[in-house]
């Protein structure tokens, strides 16, 4: 990806070496990027998690040593940081080349990049199993992103390729790197509403409450 977003701190952070003013952003988040920065225990507090996100994606900082050391973005001020984060959805937008996600129907969606599977491009997903007790305790040592995953693999029964290939669920938490963050994110929000369609309506409580 040649697409990059450059902009300039405000403030920006000072060191011995000067004053680092100048960032690039260059890079899109992977799920692998969730999972990593999720297994980080520096990750469990949201501000950390969140600065964690933008380490993944600056690949330039001034004159600093890449991966930007936490420590640095965390000595920035709000302003700078509001900044750093209105650079990365520019970036996000400008390198999302007309792609999103599309819900085909009630249990099925169409990932705006996919998984890649040995150099094929899988995105139609299909959900068609309900998580057990058993499938949620044998994920239990997981956390965070990787967890999440798991569970959402394991309710996928099968995924599509556009040219027809296909294979068949579940999908390996190992799988879920290669997708782009906001596949990853779609997917979430598929297998909620997927289950939604399982639950009763607030009117269909109401109704039975009336009788």
């Amino acid at each position: 990806m040649s697409y990059e977003e450059r902009v300039t701190l405000p403030f920006g952070y000072r060191n011995d070496d000067g004053l680092h003013r100048e960032v690039v952003i260059g890079r899109r988040l992977t799920g692998g990027d969730l999972m990593r920065i999720g297994d980080d225990p520096d990750s469990l507090r949201r501000t950390q998690f969140n600065l964690l996100l933008l380490q993944a994606v600056i690949t330039q900082f001034g004159s600093l040593r890449m991966p930007v050391p936490l420590s640095v973005l965390l000595a920035l001020n709000q302003i700078d940081r509001e900044t750093l984060n209105e650079a990365y959805n520019r970036f996000v937008r400008a390198t999302a080349e007309g792609r999103s996600s599309e819900q085909l129907d009630t249990d099925t969606i169409r990932l705006a990049w996919g998984f890649e599977r040995d150099g094929v491009r899988y995105d139609i997903v299909r959900f068609g199993r309900l998580l057990t007790g058993y499938d949620e305790l044998e994920v239990d040592e997981l956390i965070g992103w990787r967890r999440a995953c798991a569970l959402l693999g394991r309710q996928i029964v099968e995924v599509r390729a556009q040219s027809g290939a296909r294979f068949e669920g579940p999908v390996p938490v190992e799988l879920f790197e290669t997708l782009d963050a906001a596949d990853v994110y779609a997917l979430e929000a598929a297998a909620s509403s997927w289950l939604d369609s399982f639950r009763p309506t607030r009117a269909a409580l109401s109704a039975d409450t009336r009788c």
